[in-house]
């Protein structure tokens, strides 16, 4: 039997094929549809009810997680702060440069 590449499932004993574009390239998937992605791409989050890759709210995060403004990253310039995105640091916070 084959085994799947990264990116890829297998759909039978000696064929693979392309996971859905909304799954992480870099992770195998268990087939064709975005609620069997093992993890989504960049900029998109797994809805833990339909299990399916939704868009990220990109006006307010680079990534995210459990919902589209739940920010894991944020974009060039801004700085998470509690899971949101800011353009500067909360009153009582700094940047860290590290």
């Amino acid at each position: 039997m084959q085994k799947s590449r990264a990116g890829e499932y297998s759909v039978s004993r000696n064929v693979c094929q392309q996971c859905n574009q909304l799954c992480d390239q870099e992770l195998s998937c268990f087939g064709p549809s975005t609620f069997q992605c093992q993890k989504c791409q960049a900029g998109y989050f797994k809805d833990l009810q339909t299990n399916k890759c939704l868009v990220c709210d990109l006006s307010k995060c680079k990534e995210c997680s459990e919902s589209p403004t739940q920010c894991t990253d944020c974009p060039e310039g801004n700085y998470l702060y509690e899971k949101q995105c800011f353009d500067k640091c909360p009153s009582g916070w700094y940047h860290d440069e590290k």
